[in-house]
């Protein structure tokens, strides 16, 4: 289970962002390895968003992140481990999108 929500409410009612202009991000996304037979090589496929981007704080004691544990997701335990804690909100409201093919992790290359 993994729960975030930016609070919109009385207090709230004109949050303005800290920043605003174009902006985005481009990378690989890990996927875990199979539990059938990959091991833990996993794959990967290569994403990019972009768009005007609104940033704003997170506001501890407001806004909501909720982690719990899972047995079919392997990354939310180790963000529990790792003690995450939100400090920004990202809000993209009309982004373009992409994603490459998916590779195996060993022969995968960004170009």
């Amino acid at each position: 289970m993994f729960r975030a929500e930016m609070r919109a409410g009385p207090s709230e009612p004109d949050r303005e962002p800290s920043r605003s202009g174009e902006d985005g991000w481009e990378g690989p996304v890990y996927l875990p390895g199979s539990r059938r037979g990959r091991g833990s090589r996993g794959r990967l496929f290569f994403a990019k968003i972009k768009g005007l981007t609104r940033s704003y704080p997170f506001l501890a004691g407001e806004d909501t992140v909720l982690i719990g544990p899972s047995p079919d997701a392997e990354v939310l335990p180790a963000l529990i481990d790792s003690q995450f804690i939100g400090t920004e909100w990202l809000v993209r409201e009309d982004a373009t999108h992409a994603k490459s093919k998916t590779y195996e992790r060993s022969g995968a290359t960004h170009g």
